[in-house]
């Protein structure tokens, strides 16, 4: 036979969850020495906001990538499909278009190189990463 609820209505095993209330005390967050909080990896400045990693490459990396995608969405989503123009599209304009919005995803990065990056080897860097690891998801 099953245990009658407590007169809130709730059962005991979701009690803690749904009020926050718990009959464990919260351990206190650890900080190291010194009082202050560790800042994130290595390779760049001090982190400069909570949106992007630590890491100066990838936070280089992240940027880059989050300023170029409203070009290739705007070419693509904004011109390519609301005015039709795939349906006339032969392999040739295929591939233009393809190449329109590829190539300088791996170029802009190859020449402005970031702080963080101008000390790193070319296969040591985030961006190149992404890419290889893009292509081999395209390729299988």
């Amino acid at each position: 036979m099953p245990r009658p609820l407590p007169p809130d209505g709730v059962p005991p095993l979701w009690h803690s969850r749904l009020t926050g209330a718990s009959s464990r005390p919260l351990a206190a967050a650890r900080r190291p020495a010194g009082g202050k909080p560790r800042s994130g990896g290595g390779g760049g400045a001090a982190r400069k906001n909570a949106w992007l990693a630590a890491d100066g490459s990838k936070r280089w990396g992240e940027a880059f990538f989050l300023l170029y995608t409203p070009f290739w969405l705007t070419l693509c989503l904004g011109i390519v499909v609301p005015f039709k123009l795939y349906e006339r599209f032969t392999e040739l304009e295929y591939l233009i278009l393809g190449l329109v919005s590829t190539v300088p995803a791996f170029l802009i990065p190859l020449f402005l190189v970031g702080k963080a990056d101008s000390v790193r080897s070319l296969k040591e860097r985030y961006w190149v990463k992404v890419i290889i690891c893009h292509v081999s998801l395209l390729m299988s």
